[in-house]
């Protein structure tokens, strides 16, 4: 019988490092396989995949995001502003100060405005510009209380798919805290 003993202790050893080592591969699959999110300022979101962060500006409270190993203007622009009102109380006040603003531009640059627009789920203010090397920005741009997020999704047409896919998963994800 003493025989049986070890043969038994080896077995459930073999077993319990096995349970362990199944565990911590999972683990770190699962870890690896985590979304990356940037939280900065006083919003947060999920970076999507084949993107990373690429810069911003600190002072202007942005976070730019591009796709890995893209030399081109392919990019995401996340920015803040905080606003001296409540967007909720006074809710056409927003889109009412953008479209001043870009009436006041080059119609040629700046078009398509919807003050009242869906995008990814979310009720968004929307405009198109066109800085002039070809590739176009689409904005989007969210209220919270007293935090206006603007996101630019800009890219020159072969790539204008790829990031308007980019651009929804962050309008999704965007998460404020006004």
């Amino acid at each position: 019988m003493s025989g049986t003993r070890p043969r038994w202790r080896r077995a459930a050893v073999a077993v319990a490092l096995g349970v362990v080592a199944v565990t911590t591969l999972t683990l770190v699959l699962l870890r690896s396989a985590d979304p990356v999110t940037v939280a900065r300022h006083d919003y947060r979101f999920t970076v999507p995949d084949g993107w990373s962060e690429a810069g911003g500006d600190p002072d202007l409270l942005e976070v730019r995001i591009a796709p890995d190993g893209s030399a081109g203007p392919e990019a995401v622009l996340v920015q803040q502003t905080r606003l001296g009102y409540d967007s909720a109380a006074t809710p056409r006040r927003g889109p009412g100060e953008i479209a001043e603003l870009l009436a006041a531009e080059d119609p040629a640059e700046y078009s398509g405005f919807h003050p009242a627009a869906r995008f990814a789920g979310r009720d968004i203010v929307r405009y198109r510009q066109r800085p002039g090397d070809g590739s176009t920005v689409e904005w989007y741009v969210l209220f919270e209380r007293t935090v206006q997020v603007s996101i630019g999704c800009r890219a020159k047409p072969s790539a204008a798919a790829e990031v308007e896919r980019a651009c929804r998963n962050v309008v999704a994800s965007l998460q404020v805290r006004p």
